[in-house]
């Protein structure tokens, strides 16, 4: 109980009684009472001379010497000694007191003074207004004793009998009623009082944050995020530097499935530096790739990282390296996916390095890093067939005609036939270049065959011919060059399917020889 609710009791009693020369004259009149009519209401609101003294020596001892047990005492005796014979307006001031009292004790027994303050309320003596007060205070008791459902009683029969007289309600009383229900996990029913309590607290001109963030409360726990989202921006109007609200109300629109409206409050919060926790940043870098700019999210986080404000750690690489594949800048990928690649625990981040090279058709830095990413681990099964798979593809591509590169194609796809998903395209590779080779060998056959006959043909009609120079000389019409390459052509074999010049050069077919 605070300092301020014990002054309050003091205050209520202070002005209750005024002795003077042995007579106690009341300065209460009453409108209609709680819980009474008019007619019922007690009218003997005074106290005698002998009550009076007691109680003035009571209130002396606690309000002039803070001495609260003795004046406790004082009134256990009065009323011991004298209760029989005490007026209801009495015995409801004294217990009202007493109750004042006991609450300024180092440690109040809340208990004791509910009873004081029940005794005072149901006495009958005392005015309308005093017992509403009693009753509220009561309610504000049962509630820090946790004693809910009480509290909500008092407070609705308290809220009910001023709307009845056309009495206000202060902002506070509503908000204290829907406490009450929230501290039961009754948001339902804490709604229109804390909606009420806002309203009228809306018109002191004076924002407590605590009236908002108990209504944001509701309203997050209700799930009612158009309301929230409504009532996050008046928060913001009023305490822009709060970065909570804005992280709420970027919250706020993502329930209501308004991402747009989301990542426009938290561009305008980091834009304006009211957001600079780095969970908030990559959030924000998270809501450009959602809606479709990706680019702009790649921006900012190499942005801050280059600044120092995002550490270039495994996550925000790997992030950096989506955002930038999302916006097909593939080239602009490979730098993060490289770094994160070669931090990263396994090998899966080189398996998707090797999966953009193959595509970018860098054929051996995809064969490189596939070949890494299975060394290094952590892969599935199906993931280490597809990568041999795409390491025998790639090291095919380095040159489809080199007999070497086909052999290094082949021993990785015999690897990729170990694993089921990978088998059936591996076997296909695989027979393919068989069949090239085949195809390539059956053709060099053909192609040896005919450049062997084109050369005898040749050494035919260049006997031939030499002896048709000889006997007739350049009137045959064959020139002396003609005869001299002749010359060379018989002078030559043929030799594992090429000619073999007298020198010892070779050629690949007859054509060749000037």
């Amino acid at each position: 109980m605070s300092k301020l609710f014990h002054k309050s009791f003091m205050a209520l009693s202070a002005g209750a009684f005024i002795l003077a020369a042995g007579t106690v004259v009341t300065a209460v009149s009453v409108p209609s009472a709680w819980a009474q009519d008019d007619e019922e209401e007690n009218t003997n609101q005074s106290l005698s001379t002998a009550v009076a003294t007691e109680v003035q020596k009571a209130y002396i001892l606690a309000s002039e010497e803070e001495k609260f047990a003795e004046a406790i005492t004082v009134l256990d005796r009065l009323l011991a000694n004298r209760s029989g014979g005490m007026t209801p307006y009495e015995l409801g001031t004294t217990y009202e007191l007493r109750a004042s009292f006991k609450a300024n004790l180092p440690n109040p027994n809340y208990t004791s003074i509910l009873e004081d303050l029940e005794r005072a309320a149901a006495s009958g003596g005392l005015p309308t207004d005093r017992v509403r007060q009693i009753r509220f205070n009561m309610a504000q008791i049962y509630f820090q004793e946790e004693r809910y459902p009480e509290a909500i009683r008092l407070l609705t029969e308290y809220i009910q009998y001023q709307e009845s007289v056309g009495e206000p309600v202060n902002a506070n009383t509503y908000r204290l009623l829907a406490g009450a229900y929230i501290a039961q996990d009754n948001f339902q029913q804490a709604l229109g009082p804390m909606e009420t309590a806002l309203r009228l607290h809306r018109q002191e001109n004076n924002p407590q944050q605590s009236y908002y963030a108990t209504m944001n409360y509701v309203y997050s726990e209700l799930k009612l995020e158009s309301k929230r989202g409504d009532l996050l921006v008046e928060m913001i109007n009023i305490w822009p530097e709060e970065e909570q609200y804005w992280s709420q109300l970027a919250g706020a629109y993502s329930q209501a499935e308004r991402d747009a409206d989301a990542a426009a409050v938290l561009e305008l919060a980091y834009r304006a530096g009211i957001i600079t926790e780095s969970a908030k940043v990559l959030n924000l870098v998270q809501y450009f790739t959602i809606l479709d700019n990706p680019y702009r999210g790649a921006q900012l986080l190499e942005q801050e990282m280059a600044a120092g404000n995002l550490e270039r750690d495994l996550d925000n690489l790997q992030l950096l390296a989506q955002a930038y594949n999302l916006a097909r800048e593939q080239k602009k990928a490979l730098v993060p996916l490289r770094e994160a690649a070669q931090i990263a625990p396994t090998g899966e981040l080189y398996y998707r390095l090797g999966q953009i090279l193959f595509a970018d058709e860098q054929w051996q830095e995809s064969a490189e890093a596939l070949t890494e990413a299975i060394n290094r681990g952590g892969l599935e099964a199906r993931d280490i067939g597809d990568a041999w798979l795409l390491i025998g593809n790639a090291y095919y591509n380095i040159d489809t005609n080199s007999e070497a590169q086909r052999d290094r194609a082949i021993d990785a796809w015999n690897r990729a036939q170990n694993y089921s998903n990978s088998r059936q395209a591996a076997n296909g590779w695989i027979s393919y270049v068989r069949e090239v080779r085949r195809v390539e060998q059956n053709q060099d056959r053909v192609e040896r065959l005919q450049r062997e006959e084109a050369y005898k043909n040749e050494r035919r009609r260049c006997t031939t011919n030499l002896e048709i120079f000889e006997r007739l000389g350049n009137s045959s019409g064959f020139s002396e060059s003609d005869a001299e390459r002749c010359r060379t052509i018989l002078a030559a074999e043929w030799r594992n399917g090429q000619i073999v010049l007298a020198d010892g050069t070779t050629v690949v077919a007859v054509e060749d020889i000037e």
